[in-house]
């Protein structure tokens, strides 16, 4: 789930820039969490009966997909009704044991994933450092104009200098 799930939720450039630095918990929230959990239970049944038919290289029928357990069914006049009140009941749910397994085990498993992933990036690089992280490239000053105009005329045109790593 943390592998495959988590980055398509969180944005995949935040996930790769900060996975091998920072606690899961810092990362994703809580809520975060409880989005891929209730999207995964939502349409598991669906999910594997999809695989199952490709594995025999079938075609599934439209009319034989089974249900997804909270959003309605992939009919036209059904498309966008969204997520009815057991779906929403049921992502209340998962937030609440989300927040309270990240309270009883959430130190634990933020350790252990980090160093998993810290693992997985040495195995992966073959022990050798990425160079970027070996030398200190320092820092300097870029300005960048921004066009501000169209948010009224306090702001107009203006600079704004922001730190970037060369």
């Amino acid at each position: 789930m943390c592998d495959i799930f988590l980055p398509c939720v969180v944005g995949k450039t935040k996930w790769n820039k900060e996975v091998y630095h920072k606690d899961l918990s810092n990362i994703a929230s809580a809520t975060d969490e409880a989005w891929v959990l209730l999207v995964l239970e939502n349409s598991w049944e669906l999910w594997n009966q999809m695989a199952d038919y490709d594995k025999r290289d079938e075609r599934l029928a439209k009319e034989d997909r089974k249900r997804t357990k909270w959003t309605s069914s992939a009919t036209a006049a059904a498309r966008y009704e969204g997520w009815g009140d057991y779906g929403i009941h049921a992502y209340n749910e998962f937030v609440r044991k989300v927040r309270e397994d990240r309270s009883t085990n959430g130190k634990t498993f933020d350790a252990l994933f980090l160093d998993h992933k810290k693992k997985e990036r040495e195995a992966k690089s073959g022990g050798k450092k990425r160079r970027r992280d070996e030398t200190d490239y320092g820092q300097r000053v870029v300005v960048i104009e921004h066009d501000m105009s169209f948010l009224g005329a306090d702001w107009g045109e203006c600079e704004v200098e922001h730190n970037v790593n060369v």
